[in-house]
């Protein structure tokens, strides 16, 4: 059963609700799902009437517009009410807007963003909350539920069994102090050839690491033969590079894995080639006959030449990226058919796979993806590279349909990583409160579970770098290659991820860890984000602290598919719950830099911290966090803290 419920205080602020269930407040709803819309109307308000309008999105008239019935008188608010006992609505986005009538005649309508809003009589230029309406056409990828995610940059992680060095490859055995090759300034051409051996048997030998560290899932950069480092120029995506060991490497790491409960995602890259590519083959490299070297070669079709050779689309324009044809039939083909691309990885026993650029790629496209990854295994998982809020998201002029039941099991949480930032470093809870209650609400509730909540990535700042105080702006690329973060800068940072990480662990979603992370790994942007992993160096107890957490949060089960309620965010505390309907586990940080009193009334024990239960109070100190375990049903807005 849906409910949507508004409040309204006597300070004519409002909070608008759509709850997927009598638990779980959702911006979401299922076709076959029961709706009920409660508005909650502070009694002093003496509302005379409200009324509900519904719009799809991009309308100027409502599709439908219904009169809310007062119900009841409650705890000083008058309750309006209408239930739908189907959803009138098909698959797709909506927004609503609530009106309320004054007995004077006045009409008000419901302004303002996330879960807070005002009465303005004026209407406003846009609508007030969305509400998708999905129909899941898969089953919810259960076993990602609870687990953790580990991404991981191939060439940068762990050197295992001889494999080749490309003759296109410049080869650094520094792997202790090597620094990658990096452009003079952002944009200069840049080969990124230079490589260090990393390879997929490396990665196999460091399983029983990743196993003792709580991972579940790996989620790894692009496999396919390129001349990259990175591989995101793909050169042929029916070859596993054979620097990373081939095809044969996969398969044995894929099993490995599998043996000791850890699954492969794959990084998909369907939305351009490499210029030095099969398909493309502007250098001759290739037996065949590349698009790039003649009209009547068979791959002319799989590109968009605006006059060939050598004007054609790419991504970003950036020359050596040239941009597929996904209009065209075969090259759709390449990718879907029962022998193509996905196919003969799914085949491999891939857990799923991570789209590249999501956004590029058109909403068929992505939903035939879904089915060929589903048809090998049914719990396959398929994310997507979006980076603001994926309900909403309209790319290209076209509003994408990632959530609507075909497409996207989740996709990386680029906004928790902002507000996270944004919180720990500034005590800013703006971008925080909006992908907590905003985009974490706008998604189906089958996503939020799945979602791919993350700090850093192969895109990003290592998070040590990001949360310090340090200031690389203005900076050339040759002093950044050199920075270490003084001393006391470096311990405020790591204490600020520390607690970022026991957020992450413990909100709805799948943590995912960055390689090196873990062990407090530096460094800029691309490249200094992707250093070789510093395995003689690890920071050992931060280590250690990320092993607890995460095994933890693998063994509690209550993280899986707990619901979630933000207790408190301000710029001293972030408090928030998650319940099952039998236990609340509360997780309390204290980001100021003095010790703070709580009481102790209705909690039950520490989970994770240090407490014991006979205390009547404890004291969390300065820049730490803790999860303790509460009573269900208590009320949990007690925390009145002060200085000690």
């Amino acid at each position: 059963m849906q409910n949507l419920f508004c409040n309204f205080p006597l300070d004519t602020g409002v909070e608008v609700d759509i709850c997927a269930s009598s638990h779980h407040r959702r911006y979401a709803v299922s076709v076959a799902e029961r709706l009920v819309c409660s508005l909650f109307a502070s009694s002093y308000l003496a509302l005379s009437s409200v009324r509900l309008s519904i719009f799809a999105y991009g309308a100027d008239e409502p599709l439908l517009t219904e009169s809310m019935e007062w119900k009841e008188r409650r705890e000083g608010n008058d309750v309006f009410s209408i239930t739908f006992e189907d959803v009138p609505l098909s698959v797709g986005l909506y927004y609503l807007l609530i009106t309320c009538q004054m007995p004077e005649g006045f009409r008000y309508v419901v302004t303002g963003v996330d879960h807070r809003g005002y009465l303005s009589p004026d209407f406003p230029d846009g609508y007030t909350k969305p509400l998708l309406v999905y129909d899941r056409a898969y089953s919810p990828c259960e076993w990602m539920n609870g687990g953790v995610i580990y991404q991981i940059f191939v060439d940068r992680f762990h050197r295992g069994e001889d494999t080749p060095i490309p003759e296109y490859a410049v080869y650094n055995p520094d792997w202790a102090h090597g620094i990658p090759e990096f452009p003079e300034y952002p944009g200069a051409p840049l080969k990124n050839n230079m490589i260090f051996g990393g390879n997929l048997s490396g990665i196999e030998a460091k399983l029983d690491y990743l196993a003792k560290l709580g991972v579940s899932c790996l989620y790894l950069s692009p496999i396919c033969r390129a001349t990259s480092n990175h591989k995101y120029d793909t050169g042929n995506y029916m070859e596993v590079d054979p620097a990373f060991g081939g095809e044969e490497a996969l398969c044995s790491l894929t099993k490995a894995a599998k043996a000791k409960g850890i699954r492969i995602i794959l990084d998909g890259v369907f939305n351009h080639t490499g210029d030095d590519s099969l398909y493309f083959n502007r250098y001759g490299r290739y037996d065949s006959v590349g698009a790039y070297e003649s009209k009547s070669s068979p791959y002319v079709d799989w590109y968009h030449f605006k006059k060939h050779p050598d004007e054609y689309e790419c991504w970003w324009d950036i020359k050596i990226l040239p941009k597929l044809n996904l209009s065209n039939p075969e090259v759709r083909d390449y990718f879907l058919a029962s022998d193509g691309v996905i196919a003969r990885y799914a085949s491999m026993g891939i857990g799923g796979m991570r789209l590249d650029v999501a956004d590029e790629l058109d909403d068929a496209f992505i939903a035939k993806i879904k089915e060929c990854l589903s048809s090998y295994s049914a719990d396959n998982i398929l994310y997507g590279e979006v980076w603001e809020d994926a309900a909403q998201k309209v790319a290209y002029s076209q509003l994408k349909h990632y959530y609507w039941g075909t497409e996207l099991d989740g996709v990386m949480n680029y906004p928790v990583r902002t507000g996270l930032i944004s919180y720990f470093k500034y005590g800013d809870t703006a971008p925080l409160r909006y992908a907590l209650e905003t985009v974490m609400r706008n998604a189906p509730l089958e996503v939020m579970h799945v979602q791919m909540n993350l700090l850093g990535t192969h895109d990003t700042e290592r998070i040590v770098s990001a949360l310090s105080d340090f200031n690389f702006e203005g900076m050339q690329n040759k002093d950044i290659a050199h920075v270490k973060l003084p001393e006391k800068m470096r311990k405020q940072s790591q204490k600020r991820v520390e607690l970022a990480y026991l957020a992450l662990a413990t909100l709805p979603g799948v943590p995912c860890i960055y390689y090196g992370d873990e062990v407090g790994m530096e460094g800029y942007k691309d490249p200094f984000n992707r250093m070789p992993y510093t395995w003689k160096h690890k920071n050992q107890a931060f280590l250690r602290y990320m092993k607890s957490l995460l095994q933890f949060r693998r063994r509690t089960s209550l993280y899986s598919r707990g619901e979630f309620t933000l207790l408190r965010l301000d710029s001293d505390v972030l408090a928030f719950a998650r319940t099952d309907g039998k236990t609340s586990y509360l997780t309390i940080i204290n980001r100021t830099d003095r010790p703070l009193l709580f009481s102790s009334d209705g909690l039950c024990d520490v989970v994770f911290g240090e407490y014991t239960r006979a205390q009547k109070s404890f004291l969390l100190q300065p820049m730490s966090g803790i999860v303790v375990s509460a009573e269900t049903g208590k009320n949990h807005y007690l925390y009145e803290p002060f200085t000690h």
